[in-house]
């Protein structure tokens, strides 16, 4: 467990996604639970995924924004190192919990 308590770290990979990425974020940040934290990586979109992302997290969000795309696979790859927690949970950019 992390020292601020998270006990999971939800995953959210990110390629052209503006036009879902908004609900996935909202409807995280809309969990009754609050103990968690989420990696959001944009995979160098070509679309204004990016400015969506920037302007909806918050403390508990950490952004990581690709400098080219290299694929979803990738994305979890590096998301999962960074994870500081034990358990990692995958959240589509165009799903909403």
């Amino acid at each position: 467990m992390t020292s601020g308590g998270e006990e999971i770290t939800y995953l959210i990979a990110s390629y052209n996604q503006r036009d879902y990425v908004g609900d996935c974020i909202a409807s995280l940040k809309a969990q009754t639970c609050d103990r968690w934290l989420a990696i959001v990586y944009d995979d160098a979109s070509t679309d204004d995924s990016a400015v969506v992302i920037r302007n909806l997290i918050d403390g508990r969000f950490r952004f990581v924004e690709g400098s080219e795309n290299g694929g979803y696979i990738a994305a979890l790859r590096s998301m999962i190192a960074a994870a500081d927690t034990d358990i990692v949970a995958i959240i589509d950019a165009d799903d909403a919990m």
